[in-house]
């Protein structure tokens, strides 16, 4: 479960005073009722000797941890839609992050960005400007960006913090890489804040550009840059765990040489608080299931209006206790106008499984086939508040209802790119089963996994490039073909020729490295034109044209700048910003989505 999935009152840390052995039922059952949420639990430090049984300390979290899976279980016949549709009502704290939207203008509006506020307004964790006014804070598992939008918000609006300088650095998964299968699970789909901040170097993906923190490799790496770093804040997506005075000595002395984490026995009084704490998490938890439970299928008008009154005083607590101010329009923003209005989103439309939890309903291929028809996975449809399907959509659906008709091409549009290009060479690990992309929706590769998607038939009959060609167009010299062919054979795409017309036969085109050499092509060409092949092995078909023979030799500086740049896998060499800008990238991810909706089907 990922922060912002569970509601404020489950996640935020409990307090259990030193002397307090047990809350009553009576005062656990008030809490709830009354929509107090303001729970904490305080570890001590204690500097007896270590000496606690540690297996009897798993043992003892086995049994916490079976004793609340057992009443997860209870959810189990339950359907998933009209659970999640009840707990979202039933959360009493869930008319605080609208409220922070709609009257506060905070940037990413989450259940995330509302705990991490919750911290830095309850906790001294800022340092006192007079005695040092730079702030260093590092963001691991980050994204989408809630605690770094958070912290930005708290700085920028309060006037005790104006004259902090601060400077900022996170990690996470990176939502731009080609993961495989067994990192794509865990993605987080928003990558505002990343998009817009990625141009100003705080974002870290590690040394193979994936951002994968169970990498060893990647590990290495992080301790080796940011350890000899004066961090203020350590951030944490899961278990919120508050730590206050940071003693460098004491940790630097938790490693080995090389940089392995040394044993140390845990003193009774450390694990007899961590009992403790599970133990109050745990009790919150199942009493919050089971009120859930006794209330599915049984809210009368009378309990509505109650749980509708608990919410106000629930939102009330928060306000007053977090103290939150506007962000205006004068204050630091993360993102940015002018990057917005840029921006391709390539909504990754997933559809949702229906059934119990004990018994989800598999997605079948009639399922799938049923919502192309409805132009579920089209940026132009999905978004379409008219029911009228696109053409792309309509020749598209005409061929999956009829294998036999006799389309020769789909024409999706012209990929624009009018500016200069920004070089960004970007290394790391290739990958090669494919399971995320910038330039398709993320769902219809996973539906696609079990099928070839990266071949285009060497027996495919090319289309007839004469009936596409415009006549204004002209054949460049030889020697620039054959320079510009030899560039991006290297880097994955095959440019050809015939008759005349300049043309890449592909597969579905799903890595930054193919988009940047795209992205060149068409900025060498005075016009890319992209059309989806409904084939028996559906591809792309990318025609580039120009009016001049002196075509744009912008290619020659790229093709110089990589040659003498590193020696590793390259990733990319076009900057994020022009490769996802929506002139070039729209029409990519199009094509894209439709190519792989005809290689689902057929």
């Amino acid at each position: 479960m990922n922060e912002d999935d569970r509601p404020i009152e489950e996640s935020i840390t409990t307090r259990k005073r030193q002397n307090d052995n047990e809350y009553s039922d009576e005062v656990k059952r008030r809490n709830i009722e009354t929509g107090r949420t303001n729970l904490r639990f305080d570890f001590f430090e204690n500097n007896s000797i270590g000496n606690a049984d540690v297996s009897s300390l798993l043992e003892k979290l086995t049994t916490i941890k079976q004793q609340l899976n057992d009443v997860k279980s209870l959810l189990s016949d339950k359907d998933i839609i009209d659970w999640n549709r009840h707990t979202a009502y039933m959360n009493t704290a869930s008319t605080i992050v609208p409220y922070l939207r709609e009257k506060l203008n905070i940037e990413i509006g989450t259940q995330a960005w509302a705990k991490m506020y919750e911290i830095l307004a309850n906790f001294d964790l800022i340092n006192d400007v007079n005695k040092n006014p730079l702030l260093t804070t590092l963001h691991l598992c980050e994204a989408p960006g809630a605690f770094i939008s958070a912290l930005n918000h708290f700085l920028v609006t309060r006037e005790e913090n104006r004259n902090i300088e601060w400077q900022w650095f996170a990690q996470t998964l990176n939502p731009y890489y080609e993961h495989d299968e067994s990192t794509v699970a865990m993605l987080i789909d928003d990558d505002r804040i990343i998009y817009h901040t990625i141009d100003e170097k705080h974002w870290d993906f590690g040394i193979d550009n994936s951002g994968n923190i169970m990498n060893e490799e990647n590990i290495n790496y992080y301790i080796s840059r940011f350890q000899s770093m004066d961090i203020h804040l350590k951030g944490n997506s899961e278990v919120y765990v508050i730590c206050i005075d940071f003693n460098r000595d004491k940790f630097t002395n938790c490693f080995s040489d090389n940089l392995e984490i040394k044993s140390s026995p845990y003193s009774s009084s450390f694990v007899n608080q961590l009992i403790q704490c599970s133990e109050l998490l745990q009790f919150n938890q199942i009493n919050t299931i089971k009120h859930n439970l006794n209330c599915f299928e049984n809210r009368s008008k009378k309990f509505n209006k109650k749980l509708s009154k608990l919410k106000e005083n629930v939102l009330n607590q928060y306000l007053d206790r977090c103290q939150i101010r506007e962000l205006l329009s004068s204050d630091r923003h993360l993102l940015k106008a002018d990057l917005e209005s840029k921006y391709s989103y390539q909504h990754n439309n997933r559809i949702t499984r229906t059934g119990t939890f004990n018994n989800q309903h598999q997605i079948d291929i009639d399922t799938v086939q049923g919502q192309i028809h409805n132009g579920f996975f089209c940026l132009i449809c999905s978004n379409n508040k008219i029911n009228d399907l696109c053409h792309a959509c309509q020749l598209s659906s005409q061929i999956i209802s009829d294998r036999s008709l006799s389309i020769s091409h789909i024409y999706i549009g012209e990929l624009i790119a009018s500016k200069q290009i920004i070089l960004d060479c970007v290394y790391g690990k290739k990958t090669k089963a494919i399971r995320n992309s910038c330039f398709c929706n993320r769902y219809l590769l996973e539906l696609c996994s079990k099928i070839d998607i990266y071949t285009v038939s060497s027996n495919e009959k090319l289309i007839d490039l004469k009936s596409i060609k415009k006549s204004s167009a002209v054949e460049i010299s030889h020697e620039q073909f054959e320079r510009l062919e030899r560039f991006t054979r290297d880097y994955e795409i095959n440019l050809q020729c015939e008759n005349g017309v300049y043309y890449v036969q592909s597969a579905p085109l799903l890595t930054r490295l193919q988009a940047s050499v795209i992205y060149m092509l068409t900025r060498t060409f005075e016009q890319t034109s992209v059309y989806v092949i409904p084939s028996s092995s559906p591809h792309l078909l990318f025609v580039f044209e120009t009016t001049q023979k002196a075509i744009n030799d912008e290619y020659k500086t790229v093709e110089q700048e990589i040659s003498s740049s590193k020696s590793s896998t390259l990733l990319q060499f076009v900057h994020m910003h022009q490769l996802l800008d929506q002139h070039f990238t729209f029409n990519l991810i199009q094509a894209n989505n439709i190519c792989l909706q005809l290689k689902y089907v057929t």
